[in-house]
């Protein structure tokens, strides 16, 4: 091979490594998609398609729900439709200057948050920043885990208006996070929440 050649093919190799690295960059960085709910509400809200090139998965939600005749209610969680009992997960909870925690085991979907339900005050939503950590093809060797802290205000005025959680949990089953569905813990996740994910890592 001529020395012209041999230069040639540093070059070319020289360029496909500026390219890979410049990927690597990129996938390092994640992605950014963002769901909103549309008129009407929905009873379940589903992220059919989650990209398997991040390391860990974001959320970061504000939601609502109509569940009529109370000021909150729950955000469910299931991973790749699994209704089976394989969610385990801890709460802690501010109200006012009163803090509590359970343990809540074998459940078919993770709690990750409680939001305002239709008598809470208008206009206020919950927001949370939701973590499912190794969520994809990197990692099977182990449960996923998520972590979740919440901020929510089901009352504007009074004591206790304004609550504070955080929860955490596993979900028994190690095969990469494909798709999720949250849901209200009844009636509808309002229209306009906004779930926006992120690939992070």
């Amino acid at each position: 091979m001529s020395d012209y050649a041999i230069s040639q093919l540093i070059s070319r190799i020289d360029t496909l490594e500026k390219q890979v690295s410049k990927l690597r960059r990129v996938e390092s960085r994640g992605w950014e998609i963002q769901y909103v709910v549309p008129a009407g509400g929905v009873a379940t809200y589903p992220i059919a398609t989650i990209p398997q090139y991040a390391r860990h998965a974001r959320f970061l939600i504000q939601a609502r729900s109509s569940a009529a005749a109370v000021a909150t209610t729950a955000l469910n969680l299931r991973v790749n439709a699994d209704a089976g009992a394989n969610y385990f997960y801890q709460q802690m909870q501010a109200i006012g200057a009163v803090v509590g925690a359970a343990e809540i085991l074998a459940q078919t979907s993770w709690q990750v948050a409680e939001i305002p339900g239709a008598t809470a005050t208008a206009k206020f939503a919950g927001v949370l920043d939701l973590v499912i950590y190794w969520y994809g093809v990197l990692n099977t060797d182990v449960w996923k885990v998520c972590f979740t802290c919440v901020n929510y205000h089901p009352r504007s005025t009074g004591a206790n208006g304004r609550r504070l959680d955080v929860w955490g949990g596993d979900y028994q089953g190690n095969a990469p996070v494909t798709s999720l569905t949250f849901s209200s813990g009844v009636a509808n996740i309002e229209a306009n929440s906004v779930f926006t994910m992120y690939g992070t890592g």
